[in-house]
């Protein structure tokens, strides 16, 4: 039945009150009669929503963090961590995020402000969520490596040591390998690519200044041998102990999914997605930004990340 009293009086969620009576040990010299002993507990069911935000390690400590002066809101999709540690998602460092929910395997932890708008409390003992990249495939790898042009347009292909940018320049639509070394741009750096999505193997890490600006946009179709629907950025999934950091400024833009299964992820920033469809999956998230994330976004080849549904005990 619906709690009678406590934070849950609602349809979605069970009240069970055990009630019993014990003989007495001690005192039963005094009295014969029963001790009539009760205990209460509430679990609360919630529906499978969508995340925009989403870690996948399933032990570390902070595995997702919203940390720093940051003000954050998520518009229809959840934050969630797949992390079994009881301080599995946090939000603090007097960070603001507002979303419908936030949903851990392990537990919630808050020391600044956090505003929901569909659940009462954090989701914490969860399922955790499955990886809905996990059968996303590695692209080819050509053999060759590409030389960047000084000037003018970048085209896709192999781009061995790393790839820095530090004037303007736009990407031709397709799949650039940066294997090795840092793709960086620089300050003085001005980028624009539709279409694009980006590779991260042999170690390689991005390292995006804070005063560069890019507008980067993912494929919206998945194309044979070629780039993925919504993938912007996808890291190898066989390297790990490898912390990647974006940087930016406002007028930046990253339209697509940020994939970063195996690898730490830092975001530093006020940027998003175009109409806020910036997606994030990664081992664990540190994020510090203002910004807006939705997870409406049509035509840009982005799908929703199904939330487990499932039961929560919170009283």
């Amino acid at each position: 039945m619906p709690p009678k009293s406590g934070t849950h009086k609602d349809a979605n969620s069970a009240e069970v009150i055990l009630t019993e009576n014990e003989p007495r040990f001690f005192t039963g010299m005094f009295s014969k009669t029963t001790v009539n002993i009760s205990t209460r507990a509430v679990a609360t069911y919630f529906g499978a929503g969508n995340a925009c935000m989403l870690a996948l390690n399933k032990t570390a400590k902070n595995a997702f963090q919203f940390w720093g002066h940051n003000t954050t809101t998520l518009n229809n999709c959840n934050a969630v961590s797949d992390s079994l540690n009881s301080s599995s998602l946090s939000v603090g460092g007097n960070a603001t995020l507002t979303a419908p929910c936030v949903i851990a395997a392990g537990g919630v932890v808050v020391s600044s402000t956090l505003n929901l708008t569909s659940c009462k409390s954090p989701i914490q003992q969860a399922h955790y969520t499955p990886d809905p990249y996990s059968s996303l495939a590695a692209p080819t790898i050509p053999k060759n490596c590409t030389n960047p042009p000084k000037s003018g347009n970048l085209s896709p292909g192999k781009y061995c040591g790393g790839l820095s940018i530090k004037d303007t320049r736009t990407l031709n639509p397709g799949v650039y390998i940066i294997s090795g070394g840092t793709f960086d741009m620089n300050a003085n750096a001005n980028i624009t690519g539709t279409g694009v999505m980006f590779y991260l193997t042999g170690g390689a890490t991005i390292q995006f200044n804070g005063n560069a600006q890019f507008h980067l946009t993912a494929a919206t179709t998945t194309t044979a041998g070629g780039t993925d629907a919504g993938i912007l950025f996808f890291s190898d999934r066989s390297q790990s102990n490898i912390n990647q950091t974006v940087n930016g400024t406002s007028n930046s833009v990253l339209t697509g999914a940020l994939y970063f299964p195996t690898q730490a992820l830092t975001i530093n920033g006020d940027y998003s997605g175009a109409n806020g469809c910036m997606q994030v999956v990664a081992d664990t998230i540190t994020y510090s930004g203002n910004a807006t994330l939705t997870s409406s976004c049509p035509g840009t080849g982005l799908t929703g990340i199904p939330t487990s549904s499932g039961a929560s005990l919170v009283e």
